[in-house]
């Protein structure tokens, strides 16, 4: 396993069973390097007055299991907008290799709304449209979640119809994807369409009609930002439409046992995980939710790993 920087007890690495499951080595390292990123994203947001918590199964794992879920392998971060924007700000000259931020606004070739905190040295190859491939934890920006049904649906469906036609261009632009195996011909067919109207029009990736459909994107979830009647914040960014916390549990986050460090989480956690998940205490995972790692190393960075398999990335 690469070094890390945190400190970590040496029985944290042994193999065990936690509520029926057994965790190996290679998952106990995944966990480590993760909260070795979470540390490194911690020190950046203390360092400038950053609001950060943990989010969705990392609450529930904190909760429920001190640590992770036992067959769960990643961390999510939530953070409010005005927070989540400085901290894309201050990245590049924060966090040095092998840390690397990583979201639309640095890779053209990102598929989500949110961003990641990823370690170079390590493999974790996901998405092939991406340009980095480390194992990661994921930040997500919250933005006023309006509590106006029709209002609300009305920026979810702008906010779904802008994200689609942005991952369109991306992956649009390549052959291998409209012809992917296992697609319908229709839809292969649709998506050659796209292929050729993209090359007659020189819409590429990372081009100003891109650009300029993720500005429009991330303008609609900030819709109600300035509003100071709405209480909750949700993440739209990701599309996320049962994914609500209250605004002001951000200015009192509590710090709860997680695994042998401790993990911010919003004070008002049962309503929010009631909501998401239901009767939460009870597990309803019968097998490992792990990330789709198509290739993984927790020794040696994805660049050397991927050429060695022959694996062709962007």
């Amino acid at each position: 396993m690469v070094d890390l920087k945190i400190d970590i007890p040496k029985q944290f690495f042994e193999e065990e069973e936690r509520w029926g499951h057994k965790i190996d080595r290679q998952m106990k390292e995944v966990w480590a390097i993760e909260l070795d990123l979470y540390a490194e994203l911690k020190r950046v947001c203390d360092k400038h007055g950053l609001r950060l918590a943990a989010n969705a199964g990392t609450i529930l794992g904190a909760v429920r299991h001190k640590g992770f879920i036992p067959w769960d392998d990643d961390l999510d971060f939530m953070m409010p907008r005005e927070d989540y924007e400085v901290l894309c700000k201050v990245a590049a000259d924060e966090f040095k290799h092998p840390y690397f931020f990583e979201n639309f606004h640095v890779d053209p070739h990102f598929v989500y709304g949110d961003a990641k905190l990823l370690n170079l040295d390590t493999t974790g190859y996901e998405n092939p449209y991406l340009t980095k491939h480390g194992i990661f934890i994921d930040i997500f920006p919250l933005d006023a979640y309006i509590d106006d049904e029709q209002l609300f649906e009305q920026q979810w469906s702008e906010a779904v119809k802008l994200f689609s036609q942005y991952q369109r261009v991306m992956t649009c632009n390549r052959m291998d994807y409209c012809m992917e195996k296992g697609a319908s011909l229709p839809r292969k067919m649709v998506r050659l369409l796209y292929y050729l109207k993209f090359k007659l029009t020189g819409t590429k990736v990372g081009g100003a009609y891109q650009k300029k459909l993720f500005a429009k994107f991330e303008e609609v979830c900030q819709r109600y930002n300035d509003r100071n009647d709405i209480p909750y914040i949700g993440e739209l960014s990701f599309l996320q439409k049962n994914d609500r916390s209250l605004k002001t549990d951000y200015d009192h986050l509590v710090m709860m046992d997680f695994e042998f460090t401790k993990m911010p989480i919003p004070p008002h956690y049962d309503e929010y995980l009631k909501m998401k998940y239901g009767n939460y205490m009870e597990p309803v995972k019968t097998g490992f939710a792990m990330h789709t790692f198509k290739v993984l190393d927790t020794g040696r960075p994805f660049a050397e790993v991927l050429k060695e398999k022959g694996i062709q990335y962007d």
